[in-house]
């Protein structure tokens, strides 16, 4: 199979997000990359696909803090932080 088309099969069979249904697709990916012998480049695709959705996911994030930023009183309430919020975001 020409490793173009089959990227671009894999790239369409994924889902990017961590939910079941999308973890469910990634598996079925990198079964049809062991079946026809290109495992590791679909392990790349769902790799780079789960990488791009978590970068959206942090970006937008930080876009709805800095909203925050703006006007804390509005929208933070008094159990809920700025510092927390970029804690989480990060993963740390």
């Amino acid at each position: 199979m020409n490793e173009q088309v089959a990227r671009r099969a894999l790239e369409l069979m994924i889902g990017k997000t961590a939910c079941m249904g999308d973890r469910y697709t990634q598996l079925a990916a990198i079964d049809f990359g062991k079946a026809h012998g290109c495992e590791d480049m679909a392990r790349d695709v769902v790799r780079v696909a789960r990488r791009s959705w978590m970068a959206w996911q942090a970006s937008t994030q930080r876009e709805w803090q800095a909203k925050i930023a703006r006007r804390p009183g509005s929208y933070v309430r008094h159990h809920d932080s700025r510092a927390t919020r970029e804690k989480f975001v990060r993963g740390k």
